[in-house]
């Protein structure tokens, strides 16, 4: 059995234990393990000295904070989602070099491939503020999140009939050669191009 530890030693951890010290730093100040520790602070009637409590409300202040950020940046995501649509559809200037000369041209839409990153970037940022919102609520159906997915669906005119762009997983096919797509274009042959 070991030896019981002297008065002044026992009275010097029981002070550190008063002070608010933790239960493994008074153990290495003193040179006697956590449980010689607290079992001082039992034969001195020190209670609540090393109780969670203070650690649990801190930590619970913590994952609301973060929650609070992901919120932030959920709306973020969400403003540039809004922004990039936005774009997607405005008017796009295109700058015509020439060996003499240099004009700018202003065409209506931007042009298909451009559409097609701008979309891809919405797709990306709405993804990732559903993700936030699903990762907070715990829910898949939240109607706060869904009210803001609407907001985005009227901006880039998917409530006008548009099946093809429910998403499924796959990619929208193409039109073969010689199909109209959803804008009235004609899709060319390739076999046309390569002659």
């Amino acid at each position: 059995m070991a030896e019981r530890l002297p008065d002044d030693v026992r009275t010097r951890v029981a002070d550190a234990i008063r002070t608010g010290g933790t239960c493994r730093g008074i153990a290495r100040d003193h040179g006697v393990s956590t449980a010689t520790v607290r079992k001082i602070a039992d034969e001195f009637g020190i209670t609540g000295a090393f109780s969670r409590a203070k650690t649990e409300n801190a930590t619970r202040a913590r994952v609301a904070d973060l929650a609070d950020r992901r919120a932030r940046i959920a709306e973020q995501m969400l403003d540039l989602a809004e922004h990039i649509a936005k774009r997607a559809t405005a008017a796009y200037t295109v700058v015509i070099t020439t060996k003499d000369d240099v004009f700018h041209e202003t065409l209506a839409e931007p042009p298909l491939g451009e559409v097609r990153q701008a979309l891809t970037a919405v797709g990306i940022a709405l993804d990732k503020h559903m993700a936030l919102i699903k990762f907070d609520t715990r829910e898949a159906a939240n109607p706060a999140a869904a009210s803001l997915v609407d907001r985005l669906a009227d901006l880039l005119h998917l409530d006008k009939g548009a099946d093809h762009l429910v998403d499924d997983g796959y990619p929208t096919p193409l039109p073969g050669p010689g199909e109209l797509d959803d804008d009235g274009y004609t899709a060319p042959d390739m076999g046309e191009l390569t002659e």
